[in-house]
C-alpha cells in the first residue's frame, strides 16, 4: 500500500495531517511520501483530480480524502483502500 499526501507550505492543516499520516503508516509498514503541491509531481496530481482543497490524501493512486483526518478517519480511509472501496 502506498499513501502520498499532496500539501502546500505554509498550511496548518497540512501540518496536522502530516502527523496523522506518517504516524499511521510508520504503526503499518506503508510506504508514505508528502508532495508539494508547488512542485511539479505536486502540481500534475493536483491537475490530475482537480483538487480545490488541500491536504488531500491518495492511497494506491485513488483519491480518497481532502481535508485534515483524524486518527479515526484515516484508519478508516485506510480500512475502505484495503477492501477497495473508494
Amino acid at each position: 500500500m502506498r499513501v502520498e499526501l499532496l500539501i502546500a507550505d505554509p498550511c496548518p492543516s497540512c501540518d496536522k495531517a502530516i502527523a496523522v499520516w506518517k504516524n499511521i503508516c510508520q504503526k503499518r509498514d506503508i510506504d508514505f511520501s508528502v508532495i508539494d503541491i508547488d512542485n511539479l509531481t505536486g502540481r500534475v496530481l493536483s491537475d490530475c483530480w482537480d483538487l480545490k482543497t488541500i491536504p488531500a490524501v491518495i492511497i494506491d493512486g485513488q483519491l480518497m480524502g481532502v481535508g485534515a483526518q483524524s486518527i479515526d478517519e484515516a484508519d478508516e480511509l485506510i480500512a475502505r483502500a484495503h477492501d477497495g472501496r473508494h
